[in-house]
């Protein structure tokens, strides 16, 4: 079974790109955060993975709780291009 990760680098692959080639805009970053919500305690998703924050599973384990800041920065260490944005 694939997970969430998986997936997005099979689709990555497919489409010629790397995790550091892609580079994302704000408005990018507001539908990223729009769909997947922030949970702050960790959670299950639709395919049984830990996720906590806006999507974060790297790490992730039953249990964890993070605040506001950490789902933000957690989310920036995921889209490292937005850093300067």
């Amino acid at each position: 079974m694939n997970t969430g990760a998986e997936q997005r680098q099979d689709m990555l692959k497919k489409m010629g790109l790397g995790a550091n080639e892609m580079k994302i805009s704000q408005e990018g970053i507001k539908l990223i955060k729009n769909f997947e919500g922030c949970g702050l305690e960790a959670y299950q998703d639709s395919v049984g993975v830990w996720t906590i924050g806006y999507g974060t599973i790297k790490g992730v384990k039953e249990g964890d709780q993070i605040n506001q800041d950490e789902a933000e920065h957690l989310l920036q260490e995921e889209m490292p291009d937005m850093r300067g944005i």
